[in-house]
């Protein structure tokens, strides 16, 4: 198996799939949105919008953000299962969480941790705090530690007063889109199955038709067997994008899967003329560059990161990368004294339904 959480679906998934959506979840998104601009380019008019914020509000956002940046706590999750909650009922849901609970979603917004850790043992507090290093994260998790509802309560504060200040509106407009969205993923998942609602996500979930399995690329590998957990939660999200966020193996939290609507909902590049297909095909019949499309897949990488995690020469690298940037499948941007290479999710996702609709027209009519 490659790296990555692999889901692995049932037989009959319909039974085991539950479409859902949140006000809170949406905000934190947007407000995700706002600690890296860079990295979220559709959403640029709402990070202009969001300069018109009071400074006061501007500043708390700044102040909270680690809660956002990176890792986003499985307990803001607590209103999806509830479509037609208000904020004020979502916001209730996640105060009700116990303080145990709470305790080891709070430490991984600040350093990576083992959930299953005793985090009630002060000499684990301890090794936690240290392995922060220097502040301001050492002084969080001491305060994570010692008052994690007071913490937590801080946060859904900010989310109150973003969301009566700009993101009710915001909201407002999004949810005939949402609604739509679960709509139309429901009439997928009847006709087509998981796999053909969450085709269209291709490079972010990897397909696996023999097994009924999507492998979401990760640095770790973990396999999931959905019957076993009782089924998952599918939240269309539009600020989501361009993220896929699964939470999994985390008890009590249900396991859900966060990805972007807007690729299920307009087409990502024009379609491929026969010449442009074989030329992509040409571009991934080598494994080094299948390999190497595979690694920009996860983030952008430097010749020289390339050529370490291929075991190539920096040459041979730029080769395959020369090759893979004339079929149209990467990207690439200076920064700084390197250039970094990405995969072209856009092509990538045509070439993957061009190849099918191929294949599909050589197989014989059943």
């Amino acid at each position: 198996m490659a790296d990555g959480i692999q889901l692995v679906f049932p037989a009959q998934p319909l039974e085991q799939i539950r479409l859902g959506t949140s006000r809170v979840l949406e905000a934190v998104h947007s407000w995700h949105v706002l600690t890296d601009p860079s990295h979220h380019a559709l959403h640029l008019p709402w990070v202009r919008a969001c300069r018109q914020l009071p400074a006061a509000l501007r500043q708390q956002l700044r102040e909270h953000s680690f809660a956002v940046r990176s890792y986003i706590p499985a307990f803001l999750e607590a209103g999806i299962a509830h479509p037609d909650a208000t904020i004020e009922e979502e916001i209730a849901l996640i105060r009700a969480v116990p303080a145990r609970q709470l305790v080891p979603e709070l430490v991984l917004t600040v350093l990576e941790w083992p959930r299953e850790a005793d985090f009630g043992d002060p000499a684990v507090q301890e090794l936690v705090i240290s392995a922060a290093g220097r502040q301001p994260g050492a002084a969080r998790l001491r305060r994570i530690f010692t008052q994690p509802e007071k913490t937590r309560d801080e946060l859904l504060t900010v989310v109150n007063d973003y969301w009566n200040a700009c993101f009710a509106a915001e909201f407002e407009r999004l949810e005939p889109s949402l609604h739509q969205a679960m709509e139309g993923a429901a009439r997928r998942l009847s006709t087509d199955g998981p796999l053909g609602l969450l085709g269209g996500l291709v490079p972010e979930v990897i397909l696996d038709p023999a097994r009924n399995a999507v492998l979401i690329p990760r640095s770790h590998r973990h396999e999931v067997v959905i019957i076993e957990h009782g089924g998952i939660m599918l939240v269309p999200s539009v600020y989501a994008w361009p993220h896929v966020r699964v939470t999994c193996d985390h008890p009590p939290w249900p396991l859900t899967l966060t990805y972007p609507v807007d690729p299920l909902i307009r087409p990502l590049a024009p379609p491929l003329t026969p010449e442009q297909l074989g030329s992509q095909l040409r571009a991934i019949a080598a494994g080094p560059r299948l390999e190497i499309l595979h690694l920009t897949t996860v983030e952008p990488r430097s010749t020289q990161e390339l050529a370490r995690l291929t075991q190539l020469s920096q040459a041979a690298v730029s080769k395959h990368l020369q090759t893979l940037l004339a079929a149209g499948l990467l990207t690439r941007r200076r920064e700084g004294y390197y250039v970094l290479y990405a995969a072209d999710r856009a092509r990538i996702t045509a070439f993957v339904h061009a190849l099918g609709r191929q294949l599909n027209a050589m197989l014989p009519a059943s």
